[in-house]
């Protein structure tokens, strides 16, 4: 940061110091990592921790997205773009939708869920009608 002729300290963008003038400082004008050139804070992404003397760390937010592995008997395979972190997870950290042919939507209740390894996991599904047949 520099000393500007009226006095006080210009905050300098990518130095790695953080005065609170801006979103983030992570210490370089990369964009892609979290905070951009312009040390605003990235979609899908929080900084946090900067301080005058330390930089701001980076985290993505963004969800890892599942699509239909397998499905047999009412139970629904779900495989990640990406790994997940096994540990307390819950019900309500998912959104879940189900689209396809027919018309409406599809009315149905996850009864329980279980990840099997750290990109699949498993969910027993109720439908409220079913998913074959005609459509009108």
């Amino acid at each position: 940061d520099s000393l500007r002729p009226e006095g006080g300290c210009e905050e300098i963008c990518g130095d790695g110091r953080n005065f609170g003038k801006v979103e983030c400082d992570d210490g370089n004008t990369v964009a892609g990592d979290g905070c951009d050139a312009f040390c605003q804070v990235e979609d899908y992404w929080k900084c946090e921790g900067g301080t005058m003397t330390t930089a701001d760390k980076c985290v993505e937010t963004k969800a890892p997205i599942g699509t239909l592995f397998a499905y047999r008997n009412n139970s629904a395979y779900l495989k990640f773009n990406e790994k997940m972190k096994l540990g307390d997870v819950a019900l309500t950290d998912f959104d879940v939708s189900v689209r396809g042919r027919q018309k409406g939507k599809y009315q149905y209740e996850i009864d329980e869920f279980n990840l099997v390894s750290s990109d699949l996991m498993q969910f027993e599904i109720s439908w409220e009608q079913p998913l074959s047949g005609s459509e009108d």
